[in-house]
């Protein structure tokens, strides 16, 4: 529906190349073809969650079970270390800008609610976190999470329209955790079970 990261049009960096072709003549660094990075450290991740952390400042690889540090970064406190299991938690943030904050599947089903204007990722129009914590802070399971969410989509774009939309903003906001044995992505599977 929009063109994902279509609103980055800054050029790199000045020294962006140079410290590139520094780090890869220094370091066991692994470039990534056709798959994001942060997709490849969930992928690495999830081989082995509970013996691995992942130490980042991105929110959205949050969405993966494992451990999981962020270290504080200007007006932005640390996070963790924290074990980060399926379910996951939500939490709404306090004062008059209202953020959601969260991990694993609960804060991956409210960005499909609220988007991510980093990633030009536009989620329900219309609604934003305090509508997504509403709807999701009660959920016990994946399978509640799915129906609460597919129900708000099909109530906005009505029963002919909704799935594709739905589909269209997993794909996008899904961190992608294994690889089919073809070398193609696993993409988010709907859980069993959901009306």
């Amino acid at each position: 529906t929009k063109p994902y990261k279509g609103n980055r049009h800054q050029e790199k960096p000045y020294h962006f190349h140079s410290l590139r072709a520094y780090m890869l003549s220094q370091y066991d660094c692994v470039v990534t073809d056709g798959i994001e990075a942060d997709d490849l450290i969930c992928i690495d991740m999830y081989k082995d969650k509970d013996n691995t952390i992942c130490c980042t400042r991105d929110k959205d690889l949050r969405m993966c079970p494992g451990w999981h540090y962020g270290w504080a970064c200007g007006k932005q406190p640390s996070f963790g270390p924290e074990l980060v299991d399926e379910l996951g938690r939500i939490e709404l943030s306090s004062g008059s800008s209202k953020k959601i904050k969260g991990t694993g599947i609960l804060f991956f089903y409210s960005q499909l609610i609220t988007g991510d204007t980093v990633d030009n990722i536009p989620g329900l129009p219309k609604r934003g976190p305090v509508y997504a914590y509403n709807l999701l802070s009660e959920c016990k399971s994946e399978i509640d999470c799915y129906n609460a969410v597919t129900q708000a989509y099909e109530e906005h774009y009505g029963k002919e329209a909704w799935e594709d939309v739905f589909r269209e903003q997993v794909d996008l906001l899904w961190m992608i955790r294994e690889i089919n044995e073809d070398g193609s992505l696993k993409f988010y599977k709907y859980p069993e079970g959901g009306d």
